[in-house]
């Protein structure tokens, strides 16, 4: 992941269970211990003062960047973590979600679970996909996979951050094949901003 505050600095997380901080100008870097399993997601905050990251351990971890120091141990799911997601317009809160096929809203400041969203929460008979998850540019809508119990149906549900309702779906088409990734575009400058930056 690349820092959004500093174009030199890219962030890995590695199956020897380390955060890597990366000058890419110079190759240097610097290590992030305390996970107990492999790193699968990391996430930048949109200051880039801290970095989130998700673990098979079962966890997800708050890191400051700059002093290289684990501030938090989030440890609230019940089976390995798989992806990790920064709230862009809130350095404190993610998302997280993995192998209880859970969405996790945290605080990271506080420690606090917010909201907890699973795939019965949202219809009947669904589960979540335990890799598929995107903020929205503007930070109120969680996208996530969802499926049917026998993993016959795919879709993608677009969530309210702040009550967890599903407010659309959008079907797969069933050729298409089992997603694994999702993402939001990022807004597109205006002409406006392009000529006042």
């Amino acid at each position: 992941a690349w820092s959004p505050s500093n174009e030199t600095q890219l962030a890995t997380g590695a199956d020897d269970n380390k955060l890597r901080i990366w000058n890419t100008d110079t190759s240097e870097s610097r290590e992030l211990v305390g996970h107990e399993g492999e790193i699968i997601s990391i996430a930048y905050s949109h200051d880039g003062i801290t970095l989130v990251s998700a673990s098979i351990d079962g966890t997800c971890r708050l890191w400051d960047v700059t002093n290289e120091t684990q501030l938090r141990v989030f440890s609230g799911a019940t089976a390995q973590v798989h992806h990790v997601v920064s709230s862009p317009n809130d350095g404190t809160i993610f998302a997280s979600v993995g192998h209880d096929y859970t969405i996790r809203i945290w605080h990271g400041y506080t420690g606090l679970c917010i909201r907890e969203i699973t795939g019965t929460s949202i219809a009947e008979g669904s589960e979540l996909d335990c890799d598929m998850l995107a903020y929205s540019p503007d930070g109120t809508v969680l996208a996530c996979g969802i499926s049917n119990s026998n993993n016959e149906l795919w879709r993608i549900g677009l969530l309210d951050v702040n009550t967890a309702e599903c407010v659309r779906t959008i079907d797969i088409v069933p050729d298409v094949g089992e997603p694994y990734f999702v993402a939001f575009r990022p807004p597109i400058p205006t002409e406006a901003t392009l000529l006042s930056s």
